[in-house]
């Protein structure tokens, strides 16, 4: 389950008791409200299924901001 979480941009979490679901669901609330999305259109036009990797930075400045995506994509696959 992590490692799909991380390859996905996701996160798990695994709550040991009914009373972390409170706190847990707080914290995926804040998350969703401060979050953002961005589009992204590749220069690679190949069809070649190969696997794109995809690093997103902030400026040094970020003021504690942090980035969670996946680390990359298939590229879609025509045979030639």
């Amino acid at each position: 389950m992590m490692q799909i979480a991380e390859t996905t941009g996701g996160q798990a979490l695994f709550p040991t008791s009914a009373k972390q679901l409170d706190e847990i669901y707080d914290k995926v609330v804040s998350q969703i409200r401060a979050q953002y999305t961005l589009g992204y259109t590749s220069t690679n036009s190949s069809t070649d299924g190969k696997w794109r990797k995809v690093e997103i930075k902030t400026r040094k400045d970020d003021r504690g901001l942090r980035v969670r995506a996946r680390k990359g994509y298939f590229a879609a696959y025509k045979p030639a």
